[in-house]
């Protein structure tokens, strides 16, 4: 118990210590910052070609950027006129399969005529034409 008693003593006098020399030594004020230096022509010449590549460097990004617009509308044009093409083939399709149907009911029609005609209906027999009745 002795020991931890002289410790807490001891740490309380360092601090003590610590505390009367932070007062004996106020801190010092930040000297005022220096005017920055005059450029040596090493700096400007590095000033010089960093604003030319800088330049450069916003032409090409204007450029691609451009370019980037560009395609972009061709591939919204190709993608319009996919979709224009696949909604005519769609129509064309949805067409034939339709004159397949009629062309099919008409066979049956004849197939039918052309049985009855045989079979001594001579009704049947005459010019008709298929789908006209």
């Amino acid at each position: 118990m002795k020991a931890k008693l002289l410790v807490f003593c001891a740490g309380a006098m360092l601090a003590t210590a610590l505390a009367a020399q932070a007062a004996d030594n106020p801190p010092v004020a930040a000297a005022p910052a220096a005017p920055p230096a005059p450029l040596s022509d090493a700096d400007r010449t590095t000033a010089a070609l960093n604003a030319a590549v800088t330049k450069r460097n916003d032409e090409v990004r204007a450029r691609n950027d451009k370019a980037k617009a560009e395609f972009e509308a061709e591939q919204a044009a190709y993608k319009a006129a996919q979709a224009a093409y696949q909604a005519q083939l769609k129509a064309t399709k949805a067409a034939a399969a339709k004159a397949q149907r009629e062309h099919e009911r008409n066979m049956a029609e004849w197939e039918a005529r052309v049985a009855a005609c045989k079979a001594g209906d001579y009704a049947k027999c005459g010019p008709e034409t298929a789908g006209s009745k």
